[in-house]
């Protein structure tokens, strides 16, 4: 269990896919909100924000796959991390807390996955708020040309898995 836990919340380990489960913290009642953390933060990010509004709803609050205490799955091909799975480990976090619906906020890496959610499985996410991203091909876009003083991370996380052997 992670070190850093939000008081007033419930911890469990949900199973999303087989041999994953995801570190979810839920608190509160009424209709279920989703908040998903950016990278490189987890759930934890979401504290303040998320003691603010159990009164009105349940908060549903996980670390994504291959964050915080959740399930670090060695990646067996591009979709082991892929926005499309961490949206689908979110629909089904949600259903297994027995919310078909909910609504969905995320921050950075959580909002693409939010994004995805959104597309994938419009009948469950019942609105979405997005914070502080761009769409990943408009940032490729406008970083063209431009040098590492800028997003020297993002050009990291960019290397293909095998980049050390070449």
């Amino acid at each position: 269990m992670n070190s850093l836990t939000m008081d007033g919340f419930r911890y469990r380990m949900v199973p999303v896919d087989e041999n994953v489960e995801l570190n979810v913290a839920v608190a509160g009642t009424g209709p279920a909100l989703v908040l998903l953390h950016g990278f490189p933060q987890t759930h934890y990010m979401w504290r303040d924000v998320a003691s603010e509004l159990v009164s009105r709803h349940t908060v549903i609050v996980p670390d994504l796959r291959g964050y915080g205490a959740s399930a670090k799955p060695a990646e067996r091909d591009s979709d082991t991390y892929s926005k499309r799975t961490m949206a689908r480990d979110i629909v089904r976090v949600a259903g297994s807390l027995g919310f078909d619906r909910f609504g969905l906020v995320g921050h950075d890496r959580g909002a693409l996955v939010g994004v995805r959610a959104g597309l994938d499985h419009p009948s469950a996410v019942r609105y979405l708020g997005i914070l502080d991203v761009l769409p990943t091909a408009d940032s490729w876009e406008v970083l063209r040309g431009v040098d590492a003083r800028v997003a020297w991370h993002m050009y990291l996380m960019a290397q293909p898995r095998d980049c050390r052997k070449r």
